[in-house]
């Protein structure tokens, strides 16, 4: 497995994730419902975070094992430390439905890794994954955005993401033997201080040395941040891709 670069480790990454949810759960939660996740369902929610969606599965009535690197804020879920490119299989396989968000991105073996989640659907079971295109982020003309961006790109890269990932999350579970598998994509030009531009400054923040370390100035990055804050500048964020397939009886 790649190194994961941005660690639950400050207050900085509390606000991120708080962000995150609040940006992704809707569309993830969108998908989930297509499923008809409901009581009696035995679910598997990998990379589950801070365990938003894991509590919206048990209010449904499913029961929900939670996984993830750290699960320092799983507190009151049933979760296990996990790794799911390398680790044992987990109790309760096969699962009725396996939710996974912004985790194939950070993974190498990303498709290996989804065929790994399909194989641990029961007949009949659904995989839902969700996770990011950065490939068509689109801002107005200026140096210092450039400078950051080139960076982030490079820097991302360098630790293993594929930033057009989102995009392909429809033909990863095809290819893992999924069936009626349906998508969507949500990133429409918005203003600066909106939450998916705030979710990449904060991003920026974390990454800071590694983005200066790949080309960026220290005053670039803080330009290109002030910028994603600022509501008089407009961008298309990255696009969130929500994925979701059927393995057959």
């Amino acid at each position: 497995m790649s190194e994961y670069i941005l660690p639950r480790d400050d207050a900085l990454e509390d606000r991120r994730l708080t962000l995150l949810e609040a940006h992704h759960d809707p569309d993830s939660i969108a998908a989930l419902e297509r499923t008809g996740v409901g009581a009696g369902w035995r679910c598997l929610d990998v990379g589950a975070g801070r365990g938003s969606i894991a509590r919206w599965l048990l209010a449904r009535g499913a029961a929900v094992l939670c996984t993830d690197l750290d699960v320092s804020a799983l507190g009151g879920l049933d979760a296990r430390v996990h790794d799911i490119t390398s680790d044992e299989p987990l109790p309760g396989t096969p699962f009725d439905l396996v939710h996974t968000r912004l985790v194939l991105l950070h993974l190498p073996a990303r498709d290996a890794v989804a065929a790994k989640l399909a194989g641990m659907l029961r007949p009949g079971g659904w995989l839902v994954a969700g996770d990011i295109d950065f490939t068509d982020v689109r801002a107005e003309p200026d140096a210092a955005f450039s400078e950051t961006w080139g960076a982030w790109c490079a820097a991302t890269a360098a630790a293993g993401w594929e930033l057009g990932c989102g995009a392909r999350l429809p033909a990863m579970l095809r290819a893992a033997g999924l069936e009626h598998v349906q998508s969507t994509a949500t990133g429409a030009e918005c203003p600066g201080g909106s939450p998916a531009l705030q979710i990449l400054s904060l991003a920026f923040e974390k990454l800071r040395p590694r983005l200066v370390e790949h080309g960026a100035s220290d005053a670039a990055v803080s330009e290109a941040r002030r910028r994603l804050e600022d509501p008089a500048h407009r961008f298309t964020p990255p696009t969130t891709w929500t994925a979701w397939g059927h393995r057959s009886s």
